[in-house]
């Protein structure tokens, strides 16, 4: 990562709760607005908010948005979430808070211009990832966030995205639209969830329940021992990852070709459960062997108990998918089809 932003994401959003101070009449009048609107909108999203700390929880599906106040001057709002994978797009600006080419020096990431026509100059991130940060802000919350929020900084560390106005948002309105901006671009489909969710039977499994808890967002596929598919950070690199019940405990390690071409891994060994070695396509068995022409390159292991195919990054082709869940249900039927014997 460019070290201007890991400067940003150090120092330049704090995160807090507000501490009361002595108040005139009027401001404990606009204080009393303020809160009555943030319990108004908890009751209405069904949040949690935590009066002493100024600080709402919001459960949105695939994560929770959590609204704060930051102490300071002036005193700030941070509307942040989780990404449901602790993969998310690293991005910052916009470049209306004075975050523009000539302070970032020669070596930075190119800018990201996001919005329709006519605006699309009102907004632009820097990234060293255009084509994901681009994919992560949907034009609606584009278009909120410029209807709304012109003065305000949103940066994401891949983990966490987060916005801070400098100001404490005391309208219902503001704070609604500040969550939806925020779920849009932590919900974003920026990890294949897509194309999971549209697999025929799919059974869609991601609900955040706890601010710090990762949602993990994930489909099951087939009954009754079903293929599970969902995104996943392996050694730093986000990819597609299906699993499924073995049926046995043996270890073994194939690599796939994108022609359907395996070989074992250099560092592994295929064994049955006596410990004894497999060759590599009496495991698979024709059915299997006939799959891996479709489902793409990636890694077949089997260890432990458990299958998996884990593709070289995210998958969104349907065929491939398709293929990677007949894969693993075809090897978990193994030892009907006598392959194991």
């Amino acid at each position: 990562m460019a070290w201007w932003l890991y400067v940003l994401l150090a120092g330049a959003v704090p995160l807090g709760a507000a501490t009361l101070v002595s108040m005139t009449p009027s401001m404990r009048r606009r204080e009393q607005r303020r809160l009555e609107a943030w319990r108004a909108v908890s009751k209405k999203r069904g949040g949690a908010f935590y009066e002493a700390g100024m600080t709402l929880d919001v459960p949105e599906g695939e994560v929770v948005v959590r609204v704060t106040t930051v102490p300071g001057d002036p005193v700030s709002t941070s509307v942040s979430a989780l990404f449901p994978i602790e993969a998310g797009p690293v991005f910052a600006g916009p470049s209306t808070m004075g975050f523009g080419p000539a302070a970032r020096g020669g070596k930075a990431p190119p800018d990201v211009v996001l919005g329709r026509p006519g605006m699309s100059h009102q907004f632009i991130l820097a990234s060293p990832e255009p084509h994901r940060a681009r994919r992560a802000w949907t034009q609606r919350a584009v278009e909120l966030l410029l209807g709304r929020f012109r003065r305000c900084w949103v940066v994401s560390n891949g983990r966490t995205v987060e916005m801070v106005l400098p100001w404490v948002l005391d309208s219902a309105e503001d704070l609604d639209a500040a969550i939806d901006i925020v779920r849009d671009v932590a919900t974003s489909d920026v990890f294949g969830v897509g194309a999971l969710r549209a697999l025929e039977g799919a059974r869609y499994e991601a609900e955040a329940n706890d601010f710090n808890v990762p949602a993990s967002p994930h489909v099951l596929v087939g009954e009754p021992s079903p293929v599970t598919v969902g995104p996943a950070l392996i050694d730093g690199q986000l990819v597609t990852r299906a699993t499924a019940a073995a049926p046995d405990r043996a270890r073994r390690e194939i690599r796939v070709g994108d022609g359907g071409q395996f070989e074992p891994a250099p560092s592994a060994e295929l064994e049955d459960d006596d410990g004894a070695a497999v060759d590599a396509s009496d495991w698979l068995g024709a059915e299997a062997i006939a799959l891996l022409g479709r489902v793409g390159p990636g890694v077949l292991t089997s260890d432990a108990g458990e299958l998996a195919f884990r593709w070289l990054s995210v998958e969104e082709d349907p065929q491939r998918l398709r293929a990677g869940v007949e894969l693993l249900a075809a090897l978990g039927r193994g030892a009907d089809r006598g392959v194991y014997r």
